[in-house]
């Protein structure tokens, strides 16, 4: 399946977009270098003067995923593989301390982490298709649960009704409950929680789930995810 990308520009989001449209509004000087683009299968919101690089990186994720051989540390230092796509979902099943995980796979420059890699994360259950996302350009404002320390103001990858990721989150541990700030001039309003840090990758990036979100938050949420995915039948209910 071709990208599907959309714009953020001036406070507004447009698309979808196919690579075609986007490379023609290149060329033809209406997105702009510093415009931000974005497609499923990108982390965040990345300037259009980077965009070759995005599409040829997810369009090559893309076609080696099904076929792709892989090998698996969980932390050992001793590889297994090479595996399935369906060997490796099973060698992951059961495995708790998934953030000590690095995989590695045909097509792959390097080891990874495995919440590095979404389409292992979507096959594991960490789930994408449950709980569709979208990019957030906003930051999130993260406090431990009854403590006095300040708030971490972190800058927000992507979101779901589920939870929400963030970046240059090196100090959180995962199992931490966290009191939650959400803020963006995407969303109509600030969007208060309680959530759970999932994961905590070694690149700095950090993963929380929502624990107590409120049905209208929930709403905002889902308002906002349905413009990045209204014409996939995997859209989250907004119930």
């Amino acid at each position: 399946m071709k990208p599907i990308w959309f714009i953020h520009r001036g406070g507004a989001v447009s698309g979808p977009l196919t690579s075609v449209e986007v490379d023609r509004r290149i060329g033809a000087g209406t997105i702009e270098p510093d415009t931000l683009i974005w497609a499923r299968g990108s982390n965040e919101w990345t300037p259009a003067s980077q965009w070759k690089e995005l599409q040829t990186k997810i369009e090559s994720a893309e076609a080696f995923s099904n076929g792709r051989v892989w090998y698996c540390d969980t932390g050992s230092g001793q590889p297994a593989g090479p595996l399935t796509q369906s060997e490796l979902v099973h060698h992951l099943k059961g495995h708790t301390r998934l953030d000590a995980i690095s995989l590695w796979g045909t097509g792959l420059a390097r080891w990874m982490p495995l919440f590095e890699i979404p389409e292992v994360m979507d096959l594991i259950g960490i789930s994408r298709r449950e709980n569709p996302r979208a990019p957030l350009l906003g930051q999130a404002a993260i406090t431990s649960a009854g403590s006095s320390i300040p708030a971490q103001v972190l800058s927000t990858l992507t979101v779901s009704v589920g939870g929400f990721g963030v970046k240059q989150a090196g100090l959180m541990t995962i199992g931490d409950r966290v009191q939650i700030a959400l803020k963006s001039n995407d969303l109509p309003s600030v969007i208060h929680a309680t959530g759970k840090v999932i994961y905590v990758s070694r690149s700095g990036e950090a993963g929380i789930g929502f624990i107590d979100l409120s049905a209208e938050a929930h709403s905002i949420l889902f308002d906002h995810i349905r413009r990045f995915h209204e014409n996939d039948s995997t859209t989250a209910t907004a119930a």
